[in-house]
C-alpha cells in the first residue's frame, strides 16, 4: 500500500534532501536544458549518460528500484517498439534476416543505429523528467511553469488533470474492490464484462466531475485565470547552481558529441 501511494504521489518530493532544497525554477530550467540536449544529440552516449546519472540520483534519494521500474516501464516499452520498427523498416546494410513463411523481415545496421539513437534520447529525457517529479512537488512545478510565462490556460489544465488523476484512481480502486468482492474477475468472461463496466463507470464519472468542476468555478467567480502567488526573484546562490548545472551539461554534451567518439 505504501509503495502504491508513493508511486502516484509527491511522497518522495516532500522529503528533505539536497535535491528537494533546490529552487523548483532552477530544477525545471536545468531539466529543460537536459531534454533539449538529449533531443539534438547525435551520439547515444549522451542520452545513456543522462539516464544512468538520473537513475543514480533517484537511488540516492532512496526511491525504491521497483517504483522507478514501474514508472519507466510503459515509456520504455514504447521506446522498444519504436527501435524495432526503425530497425525493420529502414534501408541499409542487412545484419539480421527472419523468414516467417510468406513474410521476410530484415534488420539493417543503419536502422538499428537510428533506433538506438531515438531510444537513448527518449531514455535521457524520460529519466530527467522522472527525477524532477521525485524531488519536486507538483504544485511547485506548476508555479515554476507559470513563472516561466507558459500560457496560464495550459498550467491550469495541467493542474486540473493532475488533481483529477488521483480522484479517478481512488474511484477506480473502489469499483475494482467491489467487483472482486462480487467475484467479478473469477473467469475470462466475467473479467471482460467487469472491465467494460469499470471503463464505462469511470468515463461517466469523468463527464459528471467536469460539469461539477465547471459549476463550482463559476460559483467562485472564475474569470478565465487562476491567481498564482508571485515568486520571489532567484537569489545569487540559486543562479550559480543553475548556471553551473547548465555549464556542466554543455561541457558533457560537447565532449560526447565531438568527432571521434
Amino acid at each position: 500500500m505504501k509503495q502504491s501511494f508513493a508511486l502516484f504521489s509527491d511522497y518522495f518530493a516532500l522529503m528533505d534532501n539536497r535535491f528537494t532544497r533546490i529552487d523548483s525554477r532552477v530544477k525545471l530550467i536545468v531539466v529543460f536544458a537536459v531534454i533539449a540536449a538529449a533531443l539534438i544529440a547525435k551520439n547515444v552516449l549522451f542520452g545513456l549518460s543522462v539516464f544512468v546519472f538520473c537513475v543514480i540520483c533517484m537511488l540516492k534519494v532512496r526511491v525504491p528500484v521497483k517504483i522507478i521500474a514501474v514508472r519507466m516501464l510503459p515509456a520504455l516499452l514504447i521506446m522498444l517498439v519504436v527501435v524495432i520498427i526503425k530497425a525493420l523498416f529502414s534501408a541499409g546494410e542487412v545484419v539480421f534476416e527472419f523468414n516467417l513463411g510468406l513474410l521476410r523481415l530484415t534488420m539493417t545496421r543503419e536502422g538499428i543505429a537510428e533506433g538506438l539513437l531515438i531510444g537513448s534520447r527518449v531514455a535521457g529525457a524520460l529519466s530527467a523528467v522522472m527525477l524532477l517529479s521525485f524531488v519536486t512537488p507538483a504544485y511547485k512545478i506548476f508555479s515554476a511553469l507559470y513563472w516561466l510565462r507558459l500560457p496560464p490556460l495550459w498550467v491550469e489544465i495541467a493542474m486540473s488533470v493532475y488533481r483529477n488523476i488521483f480522484a479517478f484512481l481512488e474511484y477506480t480502486g473502489d469499483i475494482i474492490s467491489a467487483q472482486k468482492t462480487r467475484l467479478g474477475y473469477i473467469d475470462t468472461k466475467r473479467s471482460l464484462s467487469s472491465m467494460g463496466t469499470l471503463a464505462g463507470a469511470v468515463l461517466l464519472r469523468a463527464f459528471d466531475q467536469a460539469e461539477k468542476t465547471s459549476q463550482a468555478m463559476k460559483a467562485r467567480c472564475y474569470n478565465g485565470t487562476m491567481p498564482f502567488v508571485k515568486p520571489s526573484p532567484l537569489t545569487k546562490g540559486q543562479m550559480r547552481v543553475m548556471l553551473t548545472s547548465i555549464a556542466v551539461i554543455v561541457i558533457v554534451f560537447v565532449l560526447i558529441e565531438r568527432p571521434g567518439l
